[in-house]
């Protein structure tokens, strides 16, 4: 299991998915249901990485009914918000919004400041795909606090990304080229590399609408 999240972090997709299938079927012939339950989730989320979005759905599902019978309600939470980025990635934003709700209130009740930023950062995304782009700038801008506060870099830079698109397509061309940028050396400096492929996508985009 832990090579195949090296193999993961490196990019090296086919035999991360291998290495977490084969670590899953050993947990289940051991009869370590928590373990089976976090390789799967782990699973789900490099197929939702990976834009497999059916074979995640189904995974999450899974784990989410697994986590809540083990009464793991820490794991279930990120795996509802999985599961909602999912479902909006498929088209399905009721059914997406009703998963991030629940997930949202369970990391309330636990006090998990970071578990809610990811599910308000998830919720701007889904406000910008559908082209709500004054409630995806707040909600990213308070995600980001969010993620500041905490002290995690990934996640504050991941939803400037998210406001900084918002703001484009909202017609603010020179704030959200201002905000990639910013992010783009940032992210250089944390080697951050999928920051960093999307700030450039961005600065793409800024270039076009502008005519350069």
């Amino acid at each position: 299991e832990s090579v195949a999240l090296l193999q993961l972090a490196r990019g090296r997709y086919r035999e991360a998915l291998a290495g977490l299938e084969s670590a899953r079927r050993r947990y289940e012939q051991l009869g370590m249901p928590q373990h089976l339950a976090i390789t799967e989730k782990q699973l789900a989320d490099a197929y939702l990485e990976l834009r497999l979005l059916p074979e995640a759905l189904a995974l999450f599902d899974q784990v989410s009914a697994r986590f809540e019978a083990l009464s793991i309600p820490d794991e279930q939470a990120w795996t509802l918000a999985q599961r909602g980025r999912a479902l909006a990635l498929l088209g399905q934003p009721v059914r997406a919004m009703d998963s991030f709700a629940r997930a949202a209130a369970m990391f309330a009740a636990q006090g998990n400041c970071v578990g809610e930023s990811a599910v308000t950062l998830a919720r701007a995304e889904l406000a910008l795909a559908g082209g709500d782009t004054d409630p995806a700038v707040a909600l990213a801008g308070h995600a980001a606090r969010g993620f500041a506060a905490a002290g995690l870099a990934d996640g504050r830079l991941r939803a400037d990304v998210v406001k900084a698109n918002a703001l484009m397509c909202a017609g603010s061309i020179e704030q959200a080229s201002a905000i990639f940028g910013a992010t783009l050396e940032r992210a250089r400096e944390l080697q951050l590399l999928t920051v960093q492929v999307r700030c450039l996508a961005g600065q793409g985009l800024v270039a076009q609408a502008l005519g350069e």
